[in-house]
C-alpha cells in the first residue's frame, strides 16, 4: 500500500487566512479525522492501473472546481442538501448503461461560508440489471465500494477527490462535511 496526498487549491489567490476561516467553518473539530480540507490522504492499492484511473479522475473533475463550468455543462441540483452527503448536481446528459471514468452522473459541493460551493466528489451511476448481485466493475483492485440504490435501481459510487474522507476515498458518506 502507499499514502498518497494531494493538495487541490480553490482559487490560487486565497489568502492562507481565508482557506483556514473556510476549513474551520465547514469542517468539525475533530483532531486528525478531518484535517486538511483540500487534501486527500487515502491508503490505496499499490496498482499503476488504479493510480491512472485515479489521475484521470482528478485531471477530469479540475474544470468543475469551477461552480458555474457544472452549471454550463447542465448539471442541476437533486433533492438539495444531504448531511454527510452535499449538494448533488445531476446532468441527464452523463447519465450511463455501463461505468466511464469521464462520465460521472453527479458531481458533489460542500457550502463554504463567504465562498459559495466547494467541489467535493464525482459520484458514479449505472443501472442494476435484473437479479444482478454484484457491482459494476469500476476502479483496479477492490477498494471500491458500490452502493445499491433500491429507489433508483442504480448502484451509486462516490469518489471524494476533492476533499478529504477520513472514511475512505470511496465511502458512501462524508463525515467532515456538515
Amino acid at each position: 500500500m502507499k499514502t498518497y496526498v494531494c493538495m487541490l487549491g480553490l482559487v490560487a489567490t486565497l489568502a492562507a487566512t481565508q482557506v483556514t476561516a473556510a476549513r474551520a467553518a465547514t469542517m468539525p473539530d475533530t483532531p486528525g479525522q478531518c484535517t486538511g480540507a483540500y487534501a486527500i490522504s487515502m491508503e490505496v492499492p499499490d496498482d499503476a492501473v488504479f493510480e491512472r484511473q485515479l489521475t484521470e479522475v482528478r485531471d477530469m473533475t479540475r474544470k468543475f472546481h469551477d461552480f458555474n463550468w457544472a452549471l454550463v455543462q447542465g448539471y442541476t441540483e437533486y433533492k438539495g442538501y444531504e448531511k454527510d452527503r452535499g449538494f448533488r448536481y445531476v446532468s441527464a446528459s452523463q447519465e450511463n448503461e455501463k461505468f466511464s471514468l469521464e462520465r460521472p452522473a453527479a458531481l458533489i459541493y460542500v457550502p463554504v461560508p463567504g465562498r459559495g460551493l466547494h467541489f467535493a466528489a464525482v459520484e458514479y451511476a449505472v443501472p442494476a440489471e435484473d437479479g444482478r448481485a454484484r457491482p459494476p466493475e469500476a476502479f483496479a483492485g477492490r477498494a471500491d465500494e458500490w452502493t445499491l440504490d433500491e429507489a433508483t435501481d442504480e448502484w451509486r459510487l462516490p469518489v471524494w477527490v476533492g476533499i478529504n474522507n477520513p472514511q475512505g476515498l470511496f465511502a458512501h458518506s462524508n463525515p467532515c462535511l456538515p
